[in-house]
């Protein structure tokens, strides 16, 4: 149910993660949380980093403030965005070059950016079952919530997408790797929203990655759609989601660009300028052609209607369309 936003028209906040001041050079670099909060240069300029980034968008008047996602290491390509869970998951040992799931998605190889990505980034192997480590979110919460009289959201992966960085050397089976992390992140869910948290946002859910596979099924994405709801059970607050957009290429398959819009959620971040994606026309050739000016933005397409009585999502059925992902806000 609504918590933060009921009575805000248009509720503003950032979504990801806020640019590293450059003095903040220490990280958790796979340490416990609180354990690093002992060290004296770490806590000093994580606190320091995170009332600097809050006080940013306070002077921003943003309605919801963030810490930044100032737990993450500075490492390559947002790197920590999927390594401080895996890093603190029991079950884990060792890396691997690359990971199933990235190299069916991206077609990875020299070359591409996403490779030097995935260079860096090293998955993680799951040798044994997976178990709940100190991932801590509701001491990162705290720490944060206390330097503000705003509402602090918390952020962080969903589980399913959290799965496509793991090489998988136990379960054998996807699905049921992926239900033991979304029974570990429904865990520390849980204890974030009972500790006062009033807004989370679950980050990336696969669904829309997953359609640009051509062996992509209706059976696929409803799995993954009950997967997210499974790792929301319980939690009483109000739940967000963030999914970067994506645009279908011509090379994938025309089902499968019907089934891109199978998440249909609250679009938190706004589409991309079209003119960071091509060159804009010269002002003097729309003129030619007696055409205004465009900017290059698309306008956002219609979202499916909020249901205000509960908080998390569902899968509703249209006739004669796809299954989707709703948010319920």
């Amino acid at each position: 149910m609504l918590r933060v936003t009921r009575d805000l028209m248009l509720p503003t906040a950032i979504t990801g993660s806020y640019p590293r001041p450059l003095w903040f050079t220490e990280s958790l670099r796979g340490r416990s949380f609180k354990s690093a909060l002992g060290d004296s240069i770490f806590r000093e300029q994580y606190l320091d980093a995170v009332a600097c980034i809050i006080n940013a968008q306070e002077a921003a008047g943003l309605d919801i403030v963030t810490d930044g996602d100032s737990r993450f290491d500075l490492a390559v390509g947002g790197k920590s965005w999927f390594f401080y869970p895996i890093e603190r998951l029991g079950g884990i040992e060792g890396h691997r070059d690359t990971s199933r799931g990235w190299m069916q998605r991206h077609d990875l190889r020299p070359g591409r950016i996403l490779w030097e990505v995935q260079e860096a980034y090293q998955p993680g192997v799951v040798r044994d079952k997976l178990t709940r480590g100190p991932l801590e979110y509701t001491a990162l919460w705290k720490t944060a919530q206390r330097l503000t009289d705003r509402p602090l959201k918390f952020g962080a992966i969903c589980a399913p997408a959290l799965a496509s960085m793991l090489w998988d050397e136990h379960y054998r089976d996807d699905k049921a790797l992926i239900n033991d992390l979304c029974d570990i992140m429904n865990a520390e869910l849980r204890e974030l929203a009972a500790a006062g948290c009033p807004l989370i946002q679950v980050e990336e859910p696969p669904h829309h990655g997953r359609t640009t596979r051509p062996d992509c099924t209706d059976a696929d994405l409803e799995f993954l759609t009950q997967a997210f709801n499974r790792q929301l059970v319980g939690v009483d607050a109000e739940i967000w989601v963030h999914t970067s957009e994506l645009r279908a290429r011509a090379a994938v398959p025309a089902p499968a660009r019907r089934r891109r819009d199978h998440l249909r959620v609250r679009q938190l971040r706004r589409p991309r300028p079209r003119a960071l994606r091509q060159a804009p026309d010269r002002q003097e050739d729309r003129d030619r052609r007696g055409e205004p000016l465009q900017h290059g933005r698309r306008a956002s397409r219609a979202r499916g209607p909020a249901d205000p009585e509960s908080a998390g999502v569902y899968s509703a059925r249209a006739p004669g369309d796809h299954d989707r992902l709703w948010l319920r806000s």
